[in-house]
């Protein structure tokens, strides 16, 4: 049996009410531990409703079902990134952490600030939530 990891101050674990387990990240060196939304960097949480999704779900709901089985057991290990414009945070990689985050009615999730360019989100209007 291997022996566990240590915990550092930088790496913790959060229980939210419902025993999910939510993983957060080692910090980076400089990364901010300020609560502003202005200045949020790599491990640092935010409430799930503070995170406005762009698109829906895209797998089916079997494999989001199981997807959401590994986040109850294993929490959620890597960042979900967001742009901020006017003042909303759009995410742009982690939709379904989001979601499954929800639905498991996790208090904080750990984020990322990014900006644009971003992945297939190039401008502001490919921010916009398409149905």
């Amino acid at each position: 049996m291997l022996p566990s990891p240590k915990l550092s101050s930088s790496t913790f674990q959060t229980l939210p009410s419902n025993g999910a387990r939510m993983v957060e990240q080692p910090l980076s060196k400089g990364a901010s531990t300020s609560s502003s939304s202005a200045t949020k960097a790599v491990g640092e949480k935010m409430n799930p409703y503070d995170l406005q999704p762009t698109h829906g779900q895209t797998m089916s709901n079997r494999q989001f079902n199981k997807f959401k089985a590994e986040v109850k057991a294993n929490g959620i290990t890597e960042p979900i990134k967001y742009v901020e414009n006017n003042g909303t945070n759009h995410v742009v990689d982690g939709h379904h952490r989001l979601k499954a985050a929800k639905v498991l009615e996790l208090k904080s999730v750990p984020t990322e600030k990014v900006k644009l360019p971003y992945g297939s989100y190039k401008t502001e209007q490919d921010l916009i939530y398409q149905h």
